[in-house]
């Protein structure tokens, strides 16, 4: 394991815990509107998304709204006995998920079809990042992994609060970067040879 990563995941993961409910809430606010003035979020037909738990930056309120507007929404699906994500499962208006249960615990039990190339956009999230796009996670790196089977196509977006955000992320050679970056204050564009509208 990168001891600097190490190091950066603990220090990030303890400021994190300090947000109050309200902050989180609050931020949850600002990017979800700063998420909805993204055309390539309006013009995606399908989304890969983590539902937030504990102090992540809020997804459901934009979950929702994808929903309505028809998109067909994906989650990682939790494997109970292997405790870990290992499928998929697609969200549904009403479900349990976007009305506040764990997704590390509350998963349904069935896994969902789908490959990954079919999404349009993903919603990743992350410990620390850096401007150019790269990630610190929890460290199973389970994003990682799909975001390298991503289409070329694809955008994905990193969901962070700003004090998320440092100079620079130490790298190994199986990380994955976002194309932006999307915190209460800031959209950070970190491919900027791709055009993403607003």
């Amino acid at each position: 394991m990168n001891p600097e990563k190490a190091r950066l995941r603990a220090e990030y993961r303890a400021l994190r815990a300090k947000l109050s409910p309200e902050e989180v809430a609050k931020a949850g606010e600002q990017v979800t509107a700063r998420l909805r003035e993204l055309e390539v979020l309006r013009s995606a037909r399908t989304v890969f998304s983590y539902v937030e738990f504990g102090r992540e930056v809020p997804t459901r309120p934009i979950l929702r709204e994808l929903l309505q507007a028809g998109k067909l929404v994906v989650a990682p699906a939790h494997d109970r006995l292997l405790d870990q994500y290992r499928c998929f499962h697609f969200l549904s208006l009403g479900d349990p998920l976007l009305e506040g249960a764990r997704p590390d615990e509350d998963t349904p039990d069935t896994c969902d079809l789908f490959e990954i190339r079919d999404a349009q956009v993903f919603l990743v999230p992350g410990l620390v990042w850096d401007e150019r796009g790269w990630r610190i996670g929890f460290g199973g790196g389970y994003f990682d992994r799909i975001l390298a089977q991503r289409s070329p196509n694809s955008v994905a977006i990193g969901l962070a609060y700003e004090f998320q955000i440092i100079p620079r992320i130490p790298l190994d050679p199986w990380d994955r970067a976002v194309d932006l970056i999307v915190t209460p204050e800031r959209v950070i564009l970190t491919a900027p040879n791709v055009s993403f509208g607003r």
